[in-house]
């Protein structure tokens, strides 16, 4: 049986879930007494911008809405709250600045396993 451990990071401004397939990092908003789940996400240490194939979002969001409609803001549990995904408005610029640190990682995970 597969395992998998999901926390509230980041002050409650983020979700990572983990298990055998790595970990996946989702920008999270309460507001208006609901959680708001921002896609994509990103996968890994280096934090990858990724897209969920088909598995991955049938195995890791139905996990992820359970975790979060229990949780108030700050952890606090309590009653129920509804949990929506939505897509991130992303601009050219953060997709730019994304891309540039993808490859900053890179070369340095590259650069230390030749040290």
């Amino acid at each position: 049986m597969k395992t998998y451990a999901i926390k509230l990071v980041d002050r409650g401004e983020g979700v990572e879930y983990e298990d055998d397939a790595g970990a996946f990092h989702f920008n999270v908003e309460f507001s208006g007494g609901e959680w708001i789940v921002y896609l994509p996400c990103t996968k890994g240490e280096h934090f990858s911008p990724h897209e969920l194939t088909e598995a991955e979002t049938e195995r890791i969001l139905p996990k992820l809405e359970n975790f979060l409609r229990r949780r108030g803001w700050r952890a606090m549990f309590g009653r129920r709250y509804p949990v929506r995904f939505e897509r991130e408005v992303v601009s050219p610029e953060l997709v730019e600045r994304r891309q540039r640190a993808q490859e900053y990682w890179r070369r340095e995970s590259h650069g230390s396993s030749s040290k």
